[in-house]
């Protein structure tokens, strides 16, 4: 029980301690709209902008990317507990994700969102 509770500390530190890239999405010039939740399921995928979340009931999909609109793989400024969740391979985090656009939504093509926050968080193993 201990432990359980040392570690959920230990989580809520580690994400305040990265706040401010996510902090720095909300007030990047380079939004293309207004933040918005989406209720989704981020998870790793192959190709290039492999932090994908996926909105539930929905056929698109939104590229996880930083604040400038760059992607590399180990930079992509996530809260500290969703990035160890997908650590665990076969991961899929379902939660109500705070996202602000860094492109437009165009039918048939991947929109670039930077992430702002993640709530209501539940993890699911397909392996």
């Amino acid at each position: 029980m201990r432990s359980a509770v040392l570690l959920g500390l230990l989580l809520i530190f580690a994400d305040a301690a990265s706040a401010d890239g996510l902090a720095a999405c909300r007030t990047s010039p380079r939004l293309a709209g207004p933040c918005f939740v989406v209720h989704g399921r981020l998870s790793i995928a192959n190709g290039y902008w492999n932090h994908r979340i996926w909105p539930v009931g929905t056929r698109r999909m939104l590229a996880v990317v930083d604040s400038q609109d760059k992607y590399d793989e180990n930079t992509v400024p996530l809260p500290e507990s969703i990035r160890k969740m997908l650590e665990e391979p076969g991961s899929e985090v379902f939660a109500d994700y705070q996202v602000c656009p860094l492109t437009r939504s165009r039918p048939g093509h991947m929109q670039h969102v930077c992430m702002v926050s993640a709530s209501h968080v539940f993890v699911r193993k397909t392996r």
